[in-house]
């Protein structure tokens, strides 16, 4: 009898820990270093790094003068940046285990897409993810650490090939929405990690 209540004390402990929520609205959450600021509607999340402020400014030329979206600005509209999908198959290779990467790619539609600022030579200047848990729940159940190190090693592994009117910026806007389906990763290869082919986004 005690074997059977020390079983289900500890099976009831695991269920709770892996149904934890890590995501609140209006919450910031620090991780490896990084501190998050999370907005949440329904099943749609944004972590967002709190010192992130050109994500939310209108681009910017050189010299400093601003760019009205609205307005019929040639280098604006012409503006276009790609990366290599391979570069990102290297983040997500060091920050996902296996084992978490199969989770992730199980659902259909990733509803995963990260948002960045760029300088006109397609370095990453911030991050900021958009999850959507409604299409892949398990973006919900990923800590906060994670996310963290995802975003390090974006830094560190992707940057941006960026047209001649995307140069004439001192930061521009860019997106990418990844599929894990769409990006296999060979985790039995001794070599560091795998990465992939261009995801061509430009800002909004």
């Amino acid at each position: 009898m005690k074997k059977t209540a020390i079983f289900l004390s500890v099976s009831l402990l695991a269920v709770q820990a892996s149904a934890q929520e890590y995501y609140h609205d209006g919450t910031r959450i620090t991780a490896d270093g990084i501190t998050f600021n999370v907005r949440k509607r329904m099943e749609i999340f944004n972590l967002s790094n709190a010192s992130n402020h050109l994500v939310n400014e209108n681009w910017q030329y050189l010299d400093g003068t601003e760019v009205d979206p609205g307005a019929n600005n040639v280098d604006y509209l012409s503006a276009r940046a790609s990366f290599d999908l391979e570069l990102m198959k290297k983040a997500l290779k060091e920050t996902f285990s296996k084992a978490e990467y199969e989770r992730l790619s199980e659902a259909k539609k990733s509803g995963f897409r990260v948002f960045y600022a760029i300088d006109g030579q397609g370095n990453v200047l911030e991050i900021s993810f958009i999850l959507n848990a409604r299409l892949n729940p398990e973006l919900a159940r990923i800590p906060p650490e994670k996310y963290a190190q995802l975003e390090k090693n974006i830094r560190k592994h992707i940057k941006w090939e960026t047209n001649e009117y995307a140069k004439k910026f001192k930061f521009l806007h860019a997106s990418s929405q990844l599929q894990f389906p769409d990006l296999p990763i060979d985790y039995d290869s001794e070599t560091p990690g795998p990465y992939t082919k261009p995801a061509s986004q430009k800002g909004p």
